[in-house]
């Protein structure tokens, strides 16, 4: 399922004395994205990714306002591309053209909201500074295929070093590998850039110094234990450090922030994020044992939050997701009837219903129970507004009504 395809693409060209052009950035961009599609490894997850780019949109905002995107000079912000990776490493990525890949295991393993737009920021901030367009334009040797083969073969590497010579084996990835990491400098202009972007669109700034002191701490002691988002975007404590600097200057302060990182929690998770780090933590493992041992993590955590009800729905939607990979489908839609009765106690039912329907219906539908299917959709497709539900929904609704021989409605 890692196989990258071998087709013949195009070396880059029109590379200029500053990297390449903005069209060849933009056709590497997306001949790049198509091996990973052809690889398998995009997540076919609607939900996450319309909230990924819902949430990024006010971090390109920002860049806009703040200059470091502009038209006709720049990609655009509505050519970014933010998209999913199935993989349970701490790993984002940015490509040419302004594809951003985000793994999985980040948003789990993410403590804040503001602690995964960090990341995301930091990469912004690559592609608004050209950084990936320079790095690339200087070696013209470097085809969509071989940059594909590096980064499939980081990932595959984690789980199987024979998948990830093999991926290798396409081309001359390793040299194209070693260059993906971006130079001190790069990193340093990115983490500026990153944290004007956190502060202008709402987020909390001090997120990435406390993650960044996080991971930095995570691959101290083993090389190969290094997250790999650490590996391509190499941290120092001089790196840190500068980070904590510009924390200051922008509090107006001298005082270092570094005493007060790892106590402060970010404010004001939306409920989106919340109940989607549960969901994709709780199906990290989709193995019988793996959904087990979530069910039992889920159960503790969720008798531990008493009195929490926004905490508790999440646990509770999170649930129902391992319910339903263990095929228990009735206490799948119990958990849900209890995510949604807690959510009104949190005051969160309106921005929760779209989130409840659509897993209920991937219930019903795994369930075979189209009728009910077919019944939840109705209210649901009458009062759908925009959310990250929308799309989900819209697919939804077309195996429903197909699966009920309703072909003129499924089209």
């Amino acid at each position: 399922q890692t196989r990258v395809g071998t087709e013949q693409m195009p070396q880059l060209g029109e590379a200029g004395a500053d990297g390449l052009s903005l069209s060849a950035e933009r056709r590497l961009g997306r001949q790049v994205f198509q091996e990973f599609l052809r690889a398998g490894v995009v997540a076919d997850d609607p939900e996450l990714e319309d909230y990924l780019s819902s949430q990024s949109a006010r971090l390109l905002q920002a860049a806009l306002e703040q200059g470091h995107l502009q038209p006709g000079q720049s990609i655009e912000p509505a050519e970014f591309r933010f998209f999913a990776v199935r993989d349970p490493a701490i790993n984002a990525f940015a490509l040419p053209g302004g594809y951003i890949g985000i793994h999985t295991g980040l948003m789990a393993q993410s403590q804040s909201e503001s602690e995964l737009m960090s990341v995301l920021a930091h990469e912004i901030g690559h592609v608004s500074q050209r950084h990936i367009s320079r790095q690339f334009g200087q070696r013209r040797q470097s085809s969509a295929v071989m940059i594909a083969a590096a980064l499939l073969a980081a990932m595959a590497a984690s789980s199987s070093s024979d998948a990830a010579m093999g991926i290798m084996s396409l081309g001359q990835t390793v040299a194209v590998q070693d260059q993906l990491a971006f130079s001190r400098e790069a990193e340093r202009e990115a983490d500026r850039v990153g944290l004007g972007l956190l502060k202008e669109a709402g987020f909390d700034p001090q997120a990435m110094a406390s993650l960044f002191q996080k991971l930095l701490r995570a691959g101290e002691f083993y090389e190969s234990a290094a997250p790999n988002w650490v590996r391509s975007h190499p941290l120092t404590s001089e790196r840190i450090a500068d980070v904590q600097t510009r924390l200051s200057q922008m509090n107006g302060s001298n005082s270092s922030a570094l005493s007060q990182l790892d106590s402060k929690q970010p404010a004001q998770d939306t409920l989106e994020f919340r109940w989607l780090r549960a969901r994709i933590g709780s199906l990290s493992d989709r193995s019988v044992d793996g959904l087990a041992k979530s069910q039992l993590r889920l159960q503790k955590a969720f008798e531990q939050a008493q009195a929490k009800a926004v905490e508790q729905s999440a646990l509770a939607y999170a649930m129902a997701w391992v319910a339903a990979g263990q095929r228990r489908h009735q206490e799948a839609l119990s958990r849900l009837d209890q995510a949604e009765a807690l959510a009104r106690k949190a005051n969160a039912h309106e921005w929760a219903n779209p989130l409840l329907t659509t897993a209920r219906l991937e219930v019903l539908l795994a369930a075979g129970d189209l009728p009910k299917a077919y019944e939840t959709l109705q209210p649901a497709l009458g009062a759908m507004n925009p959310s990250i539900s929308q799309r989900q929904l819209a697919r939804l609704s077309i195996r429903i009504v197909e699966g009920l021989g309703r072909h003129d409605q499924a089209l």
